[in-house]
């Protein structure tokens, strides 16, 4: 069913000289987007999208189900993986649990799998990646610099303007290590979520990649349980990330700065330096972080502009 095999539309050439006119920009010009939400194949085939958005979904539930499954009868072995599962399984979960953060982050990596999965047997392989078929490591790596610059410069100023929320109680140094290891691939998760697989299957259907920001920053936004402040930068942070995907055709960007922010933050909470549940966010605290979301898109346009965009060019040779 991948695209690859589709002779009845004209056969695989066809499809590649699809792909490549869809990615490459305009010649000479170091700041046309790429459009990446265009990617997903044969605008004909209205269907594909849907099918590519029901296999990702099933994939997820079933990796979910094995992963749960998995867990509970080593629970009915271990009493103290038992005990942990009982606790996630109540109200009592909190993110400065190793375990519950841990279970949590897992339930969202497995995103990563099921979304590649998805688009292999539905959408154009390597698609959701990035305009180029793959994802461009020495981009996301590049990318981990600033994002840690613009972290920084919201904890760092943040520290100045309040006192920490932490309760002073830090995990084991392994905990925290297993919890930043699976933090990266929660991140992916997300990002091949709501700033791939959405957006593409909206763009298969409309030309303009603002349908794709439209529809995935409030759906982004609700899965967060924060108040009026934190869900505004939320909805700010989805807004920038996308953007990120848009400038620079690919998820690698969006993917290191959202990874980078969460691997922080946990840390901080994991620490006893902050509090990881914490809800209710000042309005200093949420503008604050908005500012340093713009301090990132403007790294990451400096950076696309003067370096980027000559190195991962969306068509090579």
């Amino acid at each position: 069913m991948a695209f690859e095999r589709d002779n009845d539309e004209g056969g695989s050439s066809k499809l590649d000289t699809l792909y490549a006119s869809s990615a490459e920009p305009k010649p000479g010009s170091d700041e046309a987007p790429m459009r990446f939400h265009r990617l997903s194949g044969v605008r004909r085939q209205w269907w594909r999208p849907l099918l590519m958005l029901g296999l990702a979904a099933g994939a997820w539930i079933g990796l979910l189900t094995v992963a749960l499954v998995t867990l509970t009868v080593i629970g009915s072995i271990s009493s103290t993986v038992g005990r942990h599962m009982d606790r996630f399984a109540s109200d009592t979960v909190s993110m400065g649990d190793p375990f519950s953060a841990v279970l949590m982050l897992g339930m969202l990596a497995l995103a990563v799998p099921a979304c590649r999965w998805a688009v292999a047997r539905a959408g154009r392989r390597g698609g959701l990646d990035s305009v180029v078929g793959k994802i461009r490591w020495r981009l996301l790596v590049e990318a981990l610099v600033p994002s840690f610059v613009a972290v920084g410069f919201y904890i760092g100023v943040g520290a100045f303007m309040d006192s920490p929320a932490g309760d002073g109680n830090s995990a084991r140094w392994w905990a925290i290590l297993v919890v930043l290891a699976v933090i990266p691939l929660q991140a992916a998760g997300e990002e091949y979520v709501f700033r791939g697989l959405l957006p593409q299957a909206l763009g298969h259907w409309l030309k303009h990649p603002l349908w794709g920001v439209v529809i995935s920053v409030p759906l982004f936004t609700i899965g967060h349980e924060y108040d009026g402040p934190g869900l505004l930068s939320i909805a700010c942070f989805a807004g920038a990330a996308a953007w990120m995907v848009w400038r620079t055709g690919g998820l690698e960007v969006a993917i290191a700065w959202h990874a980078v922010n969460n691997m922080v933050v946990s840390a901080l909470g994991l620490l006893g330096i902050a509090d990881p549940d914490q809800t209710v966010i000042p309005w200093s605290a949420a503008l604050l972080d908005i500012l340093s979301m713009v301090f990132m898109v403007v790294i990451v346009e400096t950076m696309w502009r003067h370096r980027w965009s000559r190195r991962f060019t969306a068509v090579r040779g």
